[in-house]
């Protein structure tokens, strides 16, 4: 399935980095990592199950030339991304 996406696409290296941040984004939302062989599951219709828990994966717009994808457990409609300056975030951090 993921070779014929990439490849079936106009453009197959924004393809492979599309379909690469979805599979980070899951990983990273079940919690271990690339302890998960990434060929264990495939990203199908922005839905992905690995070892039973199923994902929702939806595309975030940063930068034009930027792709960026986040995955959760339950199903979202948007996902909101906010610049915060590091001293903001360091004192965030402390509290």
């Amino acid at each position: 399935f993921e070779k014929d996406r990439i490849f079936a696409s106009q453009q197959p290296q924004i393809e492979f980095y599309r379909y690469w941040t979805q599979k980070e984004a899951v990983l990273k939302a079940y919690g271990h990592g690339l302890s998960i062989p990434l060929r264990s599951f495939e990203v199908k219709s922005d839905q992905a199950n690995v070892e039973g828990a199923l994902f929702f994966v939806t595309e975030v717009f940063l930068k034009l030339g930027y792709i960026c994808h986040v995955a959760a457990s339950d199903k979202f409609q948007k996902a909101k991304i906010q610049k915060v300056p590091i001293q903001k975030f360091l004192i965030l951090r402390k509290s």
